[in-house]
C-alpha cells in the first residue's frame, strides 16, 4: 500500500511539472507574440513618400504674392536701367557744356599767354631783364603756349562734334533779308574785335590782372565763336537760294 501511495504521489509530481512546463511554454509564446515588430507590409506602408497634392486655391493664393513680388523687382530693374539712361544723357550734355566752357577759356589763357611772351621780349630788349633770366622765362610761357594749344585742339574738335550733330537749322527769309542779316552780323563782329582789341591793350599795358583779361576774354571768345556760326548759316542759306558773293 506504501509503495503504490508513493507512486500515485510521485505520478501526480510529474504531471504537475508537465502543467508548469507547458504553461511557462505558452507563456513564453505569448511574450514572445506581444514583443515582436509589425509585418513587413506595415512597415513599408509605413515608409511610403507622402504624395503632394495638386495645387487648390489656398496654395496659389499663396504663391501669388512671390510672383507680384518678383515682378515688382523686375519693375524695379527695368525702371532703375531707364533712370540710368537718363542720367546718361544728361551726364552727357553736361560734358558737352564742359567742354564748350573749357574751349572758351583755354583759348583766352593763349591769348595771355601770347600776351606775355610780347612782354617779357620788350622787358628784354630794354634791358629789365639779363638773358638767363629771359631764356628761363620764355621757355616756361613757351611751355605753356604748347600745352594750351594742345588742349584747344582737342576741345575745338569736340565742340565742333557737338555742333554739327545738333543739326542747326539755317536762317529763313528771302535773298534781301539774310543780306540785311550778314550786313549786322558783320558790324557786330567789328564791335567785337574793336573791344577785343582794348582789352588785349589792357592787359599789355598792365592796366588789368591777368584773371580779369581771361574772364572777359573768355566772354569775347564766346561772342566771337557765336558769330561765326550765325556767319556760316547765313552763307550756306544765301548759297540756297543761289547768292554768290
Amino acid at each position: 500500500m506504501v509503495k503504490r501511495r508513493e507512486t500515485e504521489d510521485k505520478g501526480g509530481r510529474n504531471m504537475k511539472k508537465m502543467r508548469y512546463i507547458l504553461a511557462g511554454i505558452v507563456a513564453a509564446a505569448v511574450l514572445s507574440g506581444c514583443g515582436a515588430g509589425p509585418e513587413p507590409q506595415q512597415v513599408v506602408q509605413q515608409t511610403q513618400p507622402i504624395m503632394t497634392e495638386s495645387l487648390g486655391p489656398e496654395t496659389i493664393q499663396e504663391t501669388a504674392p512671390e510672383k507680384e513680388e518678383a515682378a515688382s523687382e523686375t519693375g524695379e530693374t527695368q525702371s532703375g536701367a531707364s533712370d540710368t539712361t537718363q542720367e546718361s544723357t544728361a551726364q552727357e550734355a553736361v560734358v558737352g557744356e564742359t567742354d564748350e566752357e573749357s574751349y572758351y577759356r583755354v583759348k583766352a589763357e593763349k591769348e595771355a599767354v601770347e600776351i606775355e611772351l610780347d612782354r617779357l621780349e620788350a622787358s628784354f630788349r630794354v634791358g629789365e631783364l639779363d638773358e638767363e633770366s629771359f631764356r628761363s622765362q620764355k621757355w616756361e610761357l613757351e611751355l605753356q603756349e604748347e600745352e594750351l594749344e594742345d588742349q584747344e585742339d582737342y576741345l575745338e574738335h569736340a565742340v565742333d562734334l557737338a555742333y554739327y550733330q545738333s543739326e542747326p537749322g539755317l536762317p529763313e527769309g528771302d535773298l534781301q533779308s539774310l543780306l540785311q542779316q550778314m550786313q549786322e552780323l558783320k558790324k557786330q563782329e567789328l564791335e567785337l574785335e574793336a573791344t577785343t582789341d582794348s582789352l588785349e591793350r589792357s592787359y599789355r599795358n598792365q592796366e588789368i590782372s591777368r584773371e580779369e583779361f581771361i574772364r572777359q576774354m573768355t566772354e569775347a571768345v564766346r561772342s566771337e565763336e557765336a558769330l561765326d556760326r550765325q556767319e556760316e548759316l547765313l552763307e550756306r542759306a544765301l548759297e540756297r537760294l543761289g547768292y554768290d558773293d
